[in-house]
């Protein structure tokens, strides 16, 4: 395992019902190589961070991508309303599959608010250019805009197995 991206500074996304994403200032880099994942690949994300929720159950969209395209969009959905600041994790999960070049990727992910873990079953993608250099980006994205709809990016981890 090597870090590939680390965070040092928050990004929070609040407030407003545009995707935006949580990648905030970093060390490191978060473009892949041309042919990245023909070599059965995997990378890791691992966010740490705080979230609240307005009275009516929102809903939470996050967009893993990489270049363009979103390859996983795990949702937290009907979170839980009225949810008062509380810690969260998210981790994510990408491998290639088949030595990745037909862009063939298994992605999953576990997350945690508080002591509610939110389940979203694994996916399989197919990348429409699997030899490209592309970038990772992670974006996040409520149904609606409220005050105390929040999420805060605290700490983010891009590591490569």
């Amino acid at each position: 395992m090597r870090g590939v991206w680390k965070s040092f500074s928050d990004v929070v996304v609040a407030n407003t019902a545009v995707e935006s994403t949580l990648f905030g200032t970093g060390v490191g880099s978060r473009r892949l190589r041309e042919w990245f994942w023909d070599d059965f690949q995997v990378l890791r994300l691992l966010m740490h961070g705080t979230i609240s929720t307005a009275a009516i159950a929102p809903t939470l969209t996050f967009n893993l991508k990489i270049g363009a395209q979103t390859v996983y969009s795990p949702v937290m959905a009907a979170t839980i309303p009225g949810l008062g600041l509380s810690p969260f994790m998210l981790e994510i999960f990408v491998s290639s599959r088949a030595g990745g070049t037909d862009g063939s990727l298994i992605v999953s992910s576990n997350m945690q608010v508080g002591a509610t873990p939110i389940l979203n079953p694994p996916a399989l993608a197919v990348l429409a250019n699997p030899g490209e250099a592309a970038q990772i980006d992670l974006t996040a994205q409520w149904n609606n805009a409220a005050v105390l709809n929040r999420i805060s990016q605290r700490n983010m981890f891009l590591e490569h197995y």
